[in-house]
């Protein structure tokens, strides 16, 4: 379930990545793209997933939101260890039971079922938003320091290397980008 939470936001900040990386692509003031010739163009490429896996930042995103839902998760966790010995011993004593006390426990069972329902859902809608403002923080300090790497270096244009069918690696500008985000963790 971790890996899958750390996959699923690894994959939610690339996403965010890539928006925030257009996002500034297409704010490039359209003058310098009309009059530039292609010859002068400075492009830089950033590799988003390399971002990922080589910022301690975006590892300390996982570990904070894993922490601050651990005990939610603990609760549904029981709760739904509750129903399923509650099934257990109605299934196992259905023949015995008297009809007040099986619909009782059947009651029980069905109300657990669908309270613990309605806690997973709320639940994964917590873990989205929470995910959601975390990288969009994280991804806020990655746009202002690629936006200074592009101004201190005069790039035209720095695009998602995904995006790109190939690139020369002196155009990746993804290790300036860790370094800096790292001096600023």
């Amino acid at each position: 379930m971790c890996m899958t939470r750390n996959k699923k936001l690894s994959q939610a900040l690339a996403g965010a990545a890539l928006a925030v990386i257009m996002a500034f692509a297409s704010g490039m003031p359209q003058a310098v793209a009309d009059t530039a010739p292609a010859a002068a163009l400075k492009i830089g490429v950033i590799d988003i997933g390399q971002l990922l896996a080589g910022s301690p930042k975006a590892k300390a995103i996982g570990d904070k939101l894993k922490k601050e839902f651990q005990v939610r998760e603990g609760n549904m966790i029981s709760s739904e260890k509750g129903i399923k010995e509650k099934e257990e011993k109605l299934e196992r004593n259905k023949a015995v039971m008297g009809e007040v006390e099986r619909s009782k426990l059947e009651k029980e069972v069905y109300t657990g079922k669908r309270d613990l329902a309605r806690l997973q859902a709320e639940y994964r809608e917590d873990v989205s938003i929470r995910q959601r403002e975390e990288t969009d923080k994280f991804f806020k300090d990655v746009r202002v320091i690629i936006q200074s790497i592009a101004t201190a270096q005069k790039y035209n244009l720095i695009i998602n290397a995904e995006a790109a069918p190939y690139w020369d690696d002196k155009v990746n500008i993804t290790q300036q980008v860790l370094k800096q985000l790292n001096q600023k963790a």
